[in-house]
């Protein structure tokens, strides 16, 4: 099962192991305050689950992706835009709520690994995906490795604004970059 949370909004997916979306619901999120937002996507899973129950058998784990820092090991939302979030234990809430094992990862990082396992990228050893939105982001796979900083992110710069500020935050690590021989 796949959750992406973004801007305003949350979408859930079930899905084959091959990646294929057997079902998928968007729903709008609006609210911002941290305990709001995590109770929100606890009951939007919940219901995801009970209008789902025959489906719930091919349920093995939940990842989950967004944009901000992301601590993957530890399941752990350290900031995100949009949302007033900070150091959100996002993992270990979901996985007491449904007893599944939950994976966490920044929107960029987990779409570069997709390319990696199932897209452009399988056959190439490094790559880079580079996504413009709100903010700049890129997920970064060197022989065949998706890197990580770290906090989880390695490069990463996002626009936080304020009624009174606009602050530019990067979370960037340095690379060599050494292409794959043809």
């Amino acid at each position: 099962m796949s959750i992406r949370l973004g801007r305003g909004y949350l979408t859930i997916a079930l899905h084959e192991l091959g990646g294929d979306i057997l079902v998928e619901e968007r729903q709008e999120v609006d609210v911002l305050e941290q305990n709001e937002v995590l109770s929100k996507l606890i009951a939007e899973i919940h219901t995801f689950f009970a209008n789902h129950v025959s489906e719930l058998d091919r349920i093995t784990a939940i990842a989950v992706s967004l944009p901000g820092l992301v601590n993957s090991d530890a399941g752990m939302v350290l900031q995100m835009p949009h949302y007033h979030v900070h150091n959100l234990e996002l993992g270990p809430a979901i996985h007491e709520a449904t007893g599944l094992p939950v994976f966490v990862g920044n929107d960029t990082r987990s779409w570069a690994l997709a390319e990696k396992l199932f897209g452009n990228s399988q056959d190439v050893a490094n790559s880079i995906l580079i996504s413009i939105h709100h903010g700049v982001g890129a997920g970064i796979v060197l022989d065949n490795v998706i890197l990580q900083g770290r906090i989880g992110n390695v490069a990463n710069w996002a626009i936080f604004r304020s009624s009174r500020t606009v602050s530019v935050v990067s979370v960037v690590t340095m690379v060599v970059w050494k292409p794959s021989p043809v």
